[in-house]
């Protein structure tokens, strides 16, 4: 009697793990072709190496966002030609077609960014514009371009040539969603930075500094990023904190860090807080709003390094979801899918976590996908 009721204790408790361990896994809720609307479908007869990646975000938890271009910038004369920026809203629990936001631009350097309490700044053209949930305009703040946006000529190497990226603006959100950093490049290798609050774009801070790769906003502070090398403004310092790694701010204290095969969380005062593996390099990094995680890629070329053994020439992202109170990955979603010598791999990748950080999206090429996530 024993023995039976010992057995059956021990299928209770595999049945019990075997079911807590799939619901671990990210769970598929639905799936959908952006290339149904018609600006993301124009945007699909381009050229894909020379258009940006396009972005995605939560509003709230029920709305998601897809911003990208339909086309590239011109270059080689003296007159660049209009192409179209896009917001497109997406509803959260089916992945149908919501409103959409349209600029004509001349830039590549637009952007669209959730805010606190869910509305939407857009950095497009010559103005920054506030719209609430319902895409309504709340208020707006003029960005001006001595060329409204056209090439610049200049001389190099005692030749002339139009620049039209001479002159631009662009725009990060700090963690908390409180404070926008918005940088004005006025020309090459000098920027003037300003942060306001998102709520009436006052100016809180402002500083002159060189052209960086990528800049990124913490409520008083700033990430600069080269290829080379990081470098974190803090308490009006700047301090180089790695070299040949990328980085980014999880919370205002927080840092995100990595390098090829390896990254580092660690706060401002240089205590490390966790240390894990990586494929190759952490991109596509994206924070969830109103809760403690954070999303990040990572990947490379099957049969990556030497020798090439498996695979080639296919390509895999994994989709790593991170809890940084816990300090331990909650979820993962590992993409694969074979590829040509003319295929652009996942660099066209974006990802977002919902403002509680139970859902996952994913954009791959013209797929949306949504997934639930384990609690």
């Amino acid at each position: 009697m024993w023995r039976c009721f010992i057995v059956i204790c021990l299928v209770l408790l595999a049945t019990f793990a075997g079911c807590r361990a799939k619901a671990q896994k990210p769970v598929l809720l639905w799936s959908q072709d952006l290339a149904h609307d018609q600006d993301f479908q124009k945007r699909l007869g381009q050229d894909l190496i020379v258009l940006r990646p396009p972005t995605i975000d939560f509003l709230n938890a029920k709305q998601i966002i897809v911003a990208f271009d339909d086309g590239a910038i011109s270059g080689g004369g003296p007159v660049s030609e209009p192409f179209g920026f896009h917001v497109l809203e997406v509803k959260a629990d089916s992945g149908s077609f919501g409103k959409k936001l349209s600029f004509s631009v001349l830039s590549d350097s637009s952007q669209a960014q959730v805010i606190k309490g869910g509305d939407l700044l857009v950095l497009a053209g010559e103005k920054l514009q506030k719209f609430s949930a319902d895409f309504q305009e709340v208020s707006a703040l003029p960005t001006p371009l001595r060329l409204h946006g056209q090439p610049t000529k200049q001389v190099f190497a005692g030749g002339t040539y139009w620049n039209p990226r001479y002159e631009r603006w662009l725009m990060d959100v700090a963690p908390g969603g409180d404070t926008v950093l918005l940088g004005h490049i006025e020309k090459p290798l000098q920027m003037h930075l300003q942060w306001l609050r998102t709520s009436d774009f006052s100016v809180t801070k402002s500083l002159s500094t060189h052209t960086w790769k990528d800049v990124l906003a913490s409520d008083n502070g700033a990430l600069f990023i080269e290829p080379m090398k990081a470098m974190l403004l803090s308490d009006d310092k700047f301090t180089v904190i790695c070299n040949r790694c990328e980085a980014h701010f999880i919370t205002d204290d927080l840092l995100f860090l990595n390098e090829e095969k390896a990254y580092e969380i660690k706060s401002l005062n240089g205590e490390v807080k966790a240390r894990g593996k990586l494929s190759v390099y952490a991109s596509t990094f994206k924070r969830a709003q109103s809760a403690s995680r954070f999303a990040y890629s990572t990947g490379a070329y099957r049969g990556y390094g030497f020798p090439l053994v498996t695979h080639f020439p296919s390509v895999h992202s994994d989709i790593r979801v991170y809890d940084w109170k816990q300090m331990k990955q909650v979820a993962e979603v590992d993409l694969n899918k074979h590829v040509g010598s003319e295929s652009m791999g996942y660099s066209k990748l974006a990802i977002a976590l919902s403002p509680d950080g139970k859902q996952l999206v994913i954009l791959d090429d013209s797929k949306l996908s949504c997934y639930s996530l384990p609690q």
